[in-house]
């Protein structure tokens, strides 16, 4: 540990520890399009419970988008016309009238 301090205060880099650099690797394995069982075989980790419970708000975020991006690609049903719009009028022009009927008194 104290290695590592060292290297970090000679490169002159923020405060940061092993942790933070194995969330990091988490966050670039998501980033890259993984999942979390390649976070799992990357960090080693035992389960992917481990991995989930320590990884997971890295991910969440992820997965919203991804959620969000699923749902953008579902087809919408279409509005029926309205008689409001700019077209109503020339829809009412091209239907046949009705006619009148006679009565014979």
């Amino acid at each position: 540990m104290q290695s590592f301090r060292r290297i970090v205060a000679e490169a002159d880099l923020p405060p940061i520890n092993l942790r933070d650099l194995r969330h990091g690797a988490a966050a670039l394995i998501k980033a890259a399009g993984g999942d979390l069982h390649d976070a799992k075989v990357k960090l080693r980790h035992s389960t992917i419970t481990l991995t989930s419970d320590t990884c997971m708000t890295l991910f969440k975020e992820a997965e919203e988008e991804l959620t969000e991006r699923a749902a953008a690609v579902v087809p919408r049903a279409r509005k029926a016309p309205d008689d409001t719009s700019a077209h109503a009028g020339a829809r009412k022009r091209d239907q046949p009238q009705a006619r009148e009927s006679l009565t014979w008194g």
